[in-house]
């Protein structure tokens, strides 16, 4: 009343609000206060957290989005866009949220827990297992936490074991392929592939990258060798094979979205 264009005043209101489930009036009080200040990314935030807690997260999205554009190193607001982006259906995006929100030092367990929820919808089950074992270690007491780090153990054995029976995974790879001349591509990718998702990253890298140096099927062996180097959290590797397919795939937009996420985190 004294000071109408106060905006930490209107954020605080609508903060209240939405602490209090009264979500038309938050949303009119944390608009008033970006009519005054644009640049209040916490009330982007509590923007966004009002359709959140609607269960709407795809119209959290944008707001999100805005938050982390007017101050990129909003670790709490990378945490609830990979929320919101896993909910809609993007897990590979929600990933790349989560370890963002990391690298700015965001070390909750259920930022750790969500991690490992999207890396398990991604059928990555080591490093979901690792981010569970992350959480657990910051939650000793949590028995969800501990049911999802069972569920993913048993998965990833399967996984093993399913590669096994098809004969996708050979333990002694090393130099398995060196001696055979112009082997079948698709032999050796979906032996890379039972590779990756045995867990085995370092020797699935490698034979992706012979499999990139034939040239064949070249957006598919890169697109595999991206999402390795996101499941073994290198993301200056991924990097430069984004920015290969970037410029190499035509009419697509995709490579350049998670190009620019990935560079945004690196800083």
């Amino acid at each position: 009343t004294l000071e109408p264009r106060y905006s930490l005043a209107w954020r605080n209101i609508g903060l209240c609000q939405l602490q209090q489930q009264n979500f038309e009036p938050a949303q009119a009080a944390l608009k008033s206060c970006l009519e005054i200040n644009a640049g209040d990314a916490p009330a982007w935030l509590g923007l966004a957290n009002t359709w959140k807690r609607q269960d709407k997260p795809e119209k959290a999205i944008a707001y999100l989005q805005r938050a982390i554009e007017v101050r990129p190193d909003y670790a709490v607001a990378h945490h609830n866009l990979g929320v919101c982006l896993r909910l809609t259906g993007q897990p590979g995006q929600a990933i790349e949220h989560y370890q963002t929100a990391l690298r700015l030092g965001l070390k909750r367990p259920e930022l750790y827990q969500n991690l490992g929820n999207a890396l398990v919808d991604m059928g990555e089950f080591e490093p979901a297992v690792e981010a569970y074992r992350e959480a657990i270690a910051r939650a000793p007491d949590s028995p969800e936490l501990k049911q999802l780090l069972t569920a993913a153990e048993e998965k990833k054995q399967r996984r093993v074991e399913k590669s096994l029976e098809q004969d996708c995974l050979d333990p002694d790879i090393d130099n398995s392929w060196s001696g055979l001349p112009d082997p079948e591509f698709a032999q050796l990718l979906r032996h890379a592939r039972g590779l990756h998702a045995a867990g085995h990253l370092e020797e699935a890298e490698q034979l992706y990258r012979r499999l990139e140096q034939t040239g064949a099927e070249r957006e598919t062996v890169l697109r595999s060798l991206m999402e390795l180097y996101l499941a073994a959290r290198r993301p200056e590797a991924a990097v430069e094979v984004l920015t290969a397919l970037a410029r190499e795939v035509p009419d697509t937009l995709y490579y350049f979205g998670r190009l620019a996420v990935l560079l945004e985190g690196l800083g």
